[in-house]
């Protein structure tokens, strides 16, 4: 009985020793920064406003509101592939399957989306000085919509 219990032992202390080192590896390790883009309907955002008087201003002043100092107004080609695929894909039908992978999980599913800093065109957004840790609000003329887009 005694060297079945010296084996328990071991094989005790052997996982905690890996579990110990996974932890230390899992602090150590570092991640890319993400930028997580979000469609933004600002119609629908003014309905739900708290305040009354945010709610009765024009669409148009109550978007200049929310995106003081924090909008990026980009135009061409490859943004509007881009947002169109970001508005195929929060609709339920993506390009491809890339962009499934993408999309956000839990309370937001499927919503908002997540990409590398150096993704283009985003790496153009993100560029910006001042851009790291905030909430930027992206526009194309183009008609494609509004996206807020978290630089972390």
């Amino acid at each position: 009985m005694g060297s079945k219990t010296g084996l328990v032992e071991i094989v005790r202390r052997v996982l905690a020793c890996a579990c110990l080192a996974g932890a230390a590896v899992t602090f150590l390790t570092t991640v890319s920064a993400l930028i997580k883009v979000a469609p933004v309907d600002f119609a629908d955002r003014q309905k739900r406003e708290l305040f009354a008087d945010e709610r009765r201003l024009p669409l148009v002043d109550y978007v200049a509101n929310e995106t003081k100092e924090r909008l990026v107004s980009v135009q061409g080609a490859e943004w509007q592939s881009f947002f169109e695929a970001v508005n195929a894909t929060s609709s339920g039908q993506p390009p491809n399957a890339g962009w499934h992978a993408r999309a956000s999980q839990g309370w937001d599913s499927g919503d908002s989306f997540f990409f590398r800093l150096d993704k283009a065109p985003l790496n153009h957004v993100t560029g910006r000085p001042g851009a790291a840790n905030c909430v930027l609000v992206v526009s194309c003329p183009q008609g494609s919509g509004f996206y807020r887009s978290t630089i972390r």
